[in-house]
């Protein structure tokens, strides 16, 4: 087996067949409504690839399945996604016209290809998933940024042994970096994150017990001039740094030695036999937030074109938004009840508008302006309000497109109101209320 990352969460495996399975493709920049651009840069393209066999698609966020990459395929193409309860994966695959989609069952391996292949359901409720890919070479583990517990991290660890394990080391949230916070407090806890980040991915890596740790899932930057501070104080760590953690704490593969960390870059290759060939020199991540600004400015005439493309809301925008949050505290009833939160939209640009939804009340009421003690008020553009109304987007994607504001009181990132918004497309409403219920709370 070789493994070819290609960037971010994005990898091809060359099974030893010669079978060619691409994990995650987002292969054309940007991404979250033209935020997000790949770093380091990409050094591989659908094209340069060759024939592809099957795509794996873990879950639903366009850096993982991307449309415009996803478009560039052949329809007869294999995709692979796993069997949610939610449609969001089979929506938009159908729009793009992929015929042949494979359901795969959540832990019940299959042979693919010479391989056996073998899906993860991640523990939360959100709709996410981690790949095991096994041939008689090479026992491979992605992990992506899916989010596991520890015992099923620990039964994973003891029941396979895997030489390779793609593992999260970042995250992408909009809290506490698109947040109205004191500044030495943001500070403060976006350290926090990214310190919480390095510990999962060692603690990850410990209870996996790969031979090799490659730190996976967070080759992005914010290259937009309003946006490209964020890039040093966000949730975004190095691959070095993720490495000088794993080595620090030197915990054990299932062989007993030493776990190994590969920081992989696009375009980097992979095998058991040939060891880590590099395409191309290392970044020098010592200069990790200089270097993305170097990069930024490279990319400044691409982010003005994407911005400038982007078109006003249509009229009606409040009308749409209230026929659809009254439909949602309808059929959504105990997510809502679940959130009891006061929240105020304050809607900027082309007919934009202030209007509040407020779940303390049963049921749920919304209406025009805004009402006292609000816990929390979200200052969104028109235009990202009206790409979420009209289906073009999920929430998600314009809330990690880190282009929105909030100002929460207090600031705590309330989990139950975005699971809340998240039901319109990737959340199961009946594993959250269950969890809650049972005194689970999600993590």
């Amino acid at each position: 087996m070789n493994l070819t990352t290609l960037g971010h969460a994005a990898a091809l495996v060359t099974l030893k067949s010669g079978s060619k399975l691409v994990l995650d493709p987002w292969l054309e920049d940007p991404a979250y409504f033209n935020s997000w651009w790949h770093f380091p840069p990409l050094a591989k393209k659908l094209p340069d690839l060759g024939k592809i066999d099957g795509v794996y698609l873990s879950h639903d966020h366009p850096d993982h399945c991307d449309p415009k990459t996803l478009a560039k395929l052949p329809k007869a193409t294999e995709i692979l996604i796993p069997a949610y309860t939610t449609d969001s994966l089979d929506r938009i695959l159908g729009e793009l016209g992929f015929v042949n989609i494979r359901r795969m069952a959540i832990r019940e391996p299959f042979a693919w290809h010479g391989a056996l292949l073998e899906c993860f359901r991640t523990d939360l409720p959100w709709d996410d998933s981690a790949l095991m890919v096994r041939d008689d070479e090479t026992t491979l583990f992605d992990m992506n940024d899916c989010k596991l517990f520890d015992t099923t991290l620990d039964t994973i660890g003891k029941n396979y042994n895997i030489d390779v394990a793609l593992i999260p080391y970042s995250g992408a949230i909009q809290f506490p970096t698109c947040y109205e916070l004191a500044s030495d407090e943001k500070l403060r806890l976006c350290a926090e994150r990214r310190a919480g980040h390095l510990k999962y991915f060692v603690d990850r890596a410990a209870r996996l017990r790969p031979r090799i740790a490659v730190p996976f899932a967070a080759g992005y930057c914010l290259p937009s001039t309003e946006q490209w501070w964020m890039n040093d104080i966000n949730n975004i760590n190095s691959p070095a740094q993720a490495r000088a953690a794993l080595e620090a704490a030197s915990p054990r593969s299932h062989g007993g030695a030493a776990i190994q960390c590969l920081d992989m870059n696009p375009g980097d290759t992979w095998s058991a036999a040939a060891g880590l060939l590099r395409s191309m020199p290392a970044p020098d991540w010592s200069r990790h937030f200089e270097i993305v600004r170097e990069h930024a400015r490279e990319l400044q005439t691409e982010v003005r074109a994407a911005r400038a493309a982007e078109t006003d809301s249509e009229p009606g925008l409040a009308d749409r938004f209230f026929a659809r949050f009254r439909t949602l505290l309808q059929e959504r009833a105990d997510l809502a009840k679940a959130a009891n939160y006061k929240v105020i939209f304050d809607v900027r640009g082309a007919h934009g508008f202030v209007a509040y939804v407020d779940t303390t009340r049963i049921p749920a009421e919304t209406g025009l302006g805004e009402i006292p003690d609000w816990n929390l008020k979200i200052r969104i553009p028109s235009i990202m309000l009206d790409a979420v109304l009209d289906g073009r987007v999920t929430w998600d994607e314009v809330l990690i497109s880190f282009r929105l504001w909030f100002e929460e009181r207090p600031p705590v990132y309330h989990e139950p109101w975005w699971a809340l918004l998240h039901s319109t497309n990737r959340l199961d409403p009946k594993r959250y209320i269950s969890n809650l219920n049972a005194g689970a709370a999600p993590r």
